[in-house]
């Protein structure tokens, strides 16, 4: 078994609240080794911001989504 499915494995048996710190973790030591990744993740939450106030795209409710793949996964 090599590192990386010993670590996945590991992960897997965590709880969901330890997996999403180890999520956080993995968040801030990507922006630790690309100073540029905040900086980028920034202007697109501005743009998608943006797309949104001047109705450029529309919202789609979680509940419209997941019918919707239901449909189609279950046609």
């Amino acid at each position: 078994m090599s590192k990386l499915e010993k670590i996945q494995n590991e992960i897997l048996s965590l709880s969901t609240e330890e997996r999403e710190l180890v999520g956080i973790f993995l968040k801030s030591a990507q922006q630790a080794i690309d100073p540029e990744y905040n900086q980028a993740w920034q202007a697109e939450l501005e743009k998608r911001r943006n797309e949104v106030q001047s109705v450029e795209v529309t919202l789609v409710s979680t509940k419209s989504v997941i019918a919707d793949l239901r449909k189609k996964i279950f046609i």
